[in-house]
C-alpha cells in the first residue's frame, strides 16, 4: 500500500472501482463513487465551519451509511475523528469533548449532541462549490486520524492518539497475514468507540470491499445475525470471543450454514479454546479460517496473530496470541527489565510502526507507558501490563494482567474509574469492582459495596444503594463500565497484608439466586419474571424494567431467550423485543405466539377431519 493517508488509500479504490458497492445498510446501498461524493460534500461543510487540519471533530452517531460518510469527511478535512458511542451519558460526552479539544460535534440527529462546540447534522445543510481554503494543508502520514478514549488507571479516561501512518502500517501488516480482495464482504458490527471498528471499516474500504452495517436489533439476535451473514454473503467476520459464542450456538442449529464465510477474526479479549471446539469440529479450520488477534488501542488495534486449528483443541486451555505481526517486535521482560527465557512468564513490551503517538495531554503517563527501552537498544516501546509466556516455537500465550485492568466483552475496563464514582456516594463506605465469570464466557462486572461504619449491609441498604449506584453510574459512564451485579458486604475480605482480596472477590461463588418474588401463578409475566430474577440475581423486577439496565449482557440475553423458548415451547424470535427489552413486551409476544400456535393446531385438526 503506497498511500500516505487513509483518504489517499480510499481514493485509490474509488478510482479503480467507482461503481462497486461500498456500504450496505437496511434501507440503502451506496457505491464507492457515491460515498466519495457524499463525504466530499460534508467535508466542504466542515471546512466552511472552520474545521482545519489538526483539529478534532467528535462523532456521535448510530451505525449506518451516514457514519461512514462522516468518518471520511472528517479525515478529508484534515482533522481527526473522536468516536463517542451514542449510548453514553450526556455528561460523559461533554467530558470527552472537552478533554480532546474537539472543535465541533457531528451527529445524525438521533444521538446525543452534548454542549460546548458547534453541533452539525451529518446529512443537513447546503454546500457552496468552493475549493479547499488556501490557508489549509492536506493531512500527512503523521497527522492524527482518530482519538479513542479508554478506561484509565487514574480513575479518568485516557485518549489514545493514532496517526494515519499507524493505521496504514497495521493494514500493510495484515495483508501479509490474510488475503483480502475487492470481492470480499465485511460487517460493521462494533461501536466506533471500540478500536476493533478501525480494522473493520478501514480494512474493508482501503481494499475495495463491501461493508454491511449490522443494526443493533440484529446484533442482539444470533439467529437474525446468521441470516444477515448468509443473505449478504459475508466473507470476512470480525468478532470478540464473547460475541462469537451466541453466534456459534445459532449456527449449530441452522441447517443452511454460512457457505461464503472464509475468514473469522477474533480479538479484543482472551480466547478460550474449549469454547471453540464445536465450531472447529463442524467447520474445520480451512473454510473459514479462524485467526486470534492480540493487541491494545495504544498499538493500533492488533500487534500479533495466531491461526486457530483443530490441533489446538488438545492443548491447554490458555489463550494463544501467536507471533508479532511483520514489522512488530515482542520483548518479554522480568520485573528488573531483563528478557526472560522460553516458557517463563514476563511482561510484554511491543515495538513497531503501529505504536501510537501517546495520550491526549498525558505527558507523564505517555512517558511511563511509551518509553525508550534499554533491552531494545533505546528504541521506543509500549509497556502493555500484560503477562505472557513465550514458547520455544515463537508462539506467545496470554496469562493475564500485572495490574487490575480487566477486559469485559472486548472493552478495556479499569476498576479504578468505576470505584471512584461509587466511593463518592454518601451511603458507600468502600467499593471494589471485579469481573466474575458466570460460565460460557459470560463475564460480568461485579461491584462489591460496603456500607459506612455503623450501617448494616442488610437487604434494605442493598436495595437502596444498588438503585442509587445504578442511576449514578448510568449518568456518568458508558454501559461497558457499568457493573451488572451489585453485592452488599459487611466487610471486604483482606489479604495478609491488609489489602482487599481481589482474587477471593472475583473467584468466589456467585451469590445464591434470590427466591422468586413473582406471584404464585402460571401467567407468562410470572414465569418470565422468575427467569429474569434468577439469571440476573435481582429481586422485585417491574414489568417495565429494561433487561440491560438490570445488568443484562449480550450473553445473558441469549441465555434468557433460550430459557423462555424452552419454558413456553413457542418458536419466537428475539426481534420481538425491538419495542423494548422488558417483561411487559416479552410476555405479550409469548401470549401472541401461544394464540398463533393454538390457531395453527386447530387448523391442522380441521384439515384432517373427515
Amino acid at each position: 500500500m503506497t498511500a500516505q493517508t487513509l483518504t489517499e488509500a480510499f481514493a485509490a479504490q474509488v478510482k479503480s472501482g467507482p461503481d462497486r458497492p461500498a456500504v450496505t445498510s437496511t434501507d440503502e446501498e451506496v457505491t464507492y463513487r457515491d460515498l466519495d461524493a457524499r463525504s466530499d460534500a460534508l467535508s466542504a461543510r466542515l471546512r466552511q465551519a472552520n474545521v482545519r487540519p489538526g483539529d478534532v471533530v467528535a462523532l456521535s452517531t448510530q451505525r449506518g451509511v451516514d457514519m461512514i460518510v462522516a468518518l471520511l469527511a472528517v479525515l478529508k478535512s484534515g482533522a481527526a475523528y473522536l468516536p463517542i458511542d451514542p449510548s453514553v451519558p450526556r455528561t460523559r460526552l461533554d467530558q470527552l469533548v472537552e478533554r480532546s479539544g474537539a472543535v465541533l460535534i457531528l451527529t445524525d440527529g438521533r444521538s446525543a449532541a452534548g454542549s460546548g462546540p458547534e453541533v452539525m447534522l451529518i446529512d443537513a445543510g447546503s454546500v457552496d462549490p468552493i475549493a479547499t481554503p488556501a490557508d489549509t494543508v492536506p493531512a500527512t502520514a503523521d497527522s492524527l486520524a482518530y482519538i479513542i478514549y479508554t478506561s484509565g488507571t487514574t480513575g479518568e479516561p485516557k485518549g489514545v492518539r493514532v496517526t494515519h501512518r499507524n493505521v496504514l502500517a497495521l493494514l500493510a501488516q495484515m495483508e501479509t497475514v490474510v488475503d483480502i480482495t475487492d470481492s470480499d464482504v465485511w460487517t460493521v458490527f462494533h461501536s466506533l468507540a471500540f478500536d476493533f471498528s478501525v480494522w473493520e471499516i478501514w480494512g474493508a474500504l482501503t481494499h475495495g470491499c463491501r461493508l454491511v452495517v449490522v443494526e443493533d436489533d440484529v446484533a442482539r439476535s444470533p439467529s437474525a445475525f446468521i441470516s444477515l451473514l448468509r443473505n449478504e454473503r459475508v466473507s470476512v467476520l470480525n468478532q470478540t470471543p464473547s460475541a462469537f459464542l451466541p453466534l456459534m450456538r445459532a449456527d449449530a442449529v441452522d441447517p443452511a450454514g454460512l457457505p461464503d464465510l472464509r475468514l473469522v477474526i477474533l480479538g479484543g479479549e482472551r480466547v478460550s479454546l474449549p469454547t471453540l471446539a464445536d465450531w472447529l469440529r463442524r467447520h474445520g479450520d480451512e473454510h473459514p479460517r479462524m485467526i486470534n488477534m492480540y493487541g491494545v488501542t495504544e498499538c493500533t488495534v492488533f500487534s500479533s496473530y495466531r491461526p486457530l486449528t483443530k490441533r489446538d483443541l488438545s492443548r491447554p486451555t490458555v489463550s494463544p496470541i501467536g507471533a508479532p505481526l511483520p514489522g512488530n517486535e515482542f520483548l518479554v521482560l522480568d520485573a528488573n527489565g531483563r528478557p526472560v527465557g522460553d516458557d517463563e512468564e514476563g511482561e510484554l513490551f511491543v515495538l513497531g510502526p503501529t505504536l501510537s503517538a501517546g495520550y491526549v495531554g498525558g505527558t507523564d503517563e505517555s512517558a511511563d507507558r511509551f518509553a525508550p527501552l534499554d533491552a531494545a537498544g533505546g528504541r521506543r516501546a509500549y509497556r502493555t501490563g500484560d503477562l505472557v509466556l513465550r514458547r520455544p516455537d515463537g508462539d506467545h500465550l496470554y496469562i493475564g494482567r500485572n495490574d487490575r485492568q480487566l477486559k469485559v466483552r472486548g472493552y478495556r475496563v479499569d476498576p479504578n474509574e468505576i470505584e471512584r464514582h461509587l466511593s463518592m456516594l454518601e451511603q458507600v463506605g468502600a467499593a471494589v469492582v471485579t469481573a466474575r465469570d458466570y460460565g460460557d464466557g459470560d463475564v460480568r462486572l461485579v461491584a462489591h459495596l460496603v456500607p459506612p461504619p455503623g450501617q448494616a449491609a442488610d437487604a434494605d441498604w442493598q436495595a437502596r444503594i444498588t438503585a442509587e449506584a445504578r442511576a449514578t453510574l448510568a449518568r456518568a459512564l458508558p454501559a461497558s463500565l457499568c457493573p451488572s451485579v451489585y453485592e452488599a458486604l459487611d466487610a471486604l475480605p483482606l489479604t495478609v497484608s491488609g489489602k482487599a482480596d481481589l482474587t477471593a472477590l472475583a473467584a468466589g461463588e456467585p451469590p445464591t439466586p434470590p427466591p422468586s418474588t413473582s406471584p404464585p401463578d402460571d401467567t407468562p409475566v410470572a414465569r418470565i419474571t422468575e427467569i429474569w430474577e434468577r439469571l440476573l440475581n435481582v429481586k422485585k423486577i417491574d414489568v417495565d424494567d429494561d433487561f440491560f439496565d438490570l445488568g443484562g449482557t449480550s450473553l445473558t440475553v441469549t441465555k434468557m431467550f433460550d430459557e423462555v423458548r424452552k419454558t413456553f415451547g413457542y418458536p419466537i424470535d428475539i426481534q420481538v423485543l425491538m419495542d423494548g427489552f422488558t417483561i411487559a413486551v416479552l410476555s405479550k409476544a409469548v401470549e401472541a405466539a401461544g394464540v398463533e400456535s393454538y390457531d395453527d393446531e386447530r387448523s391442522s385438526r380441521k384439515a384432517v377431519e373427515p
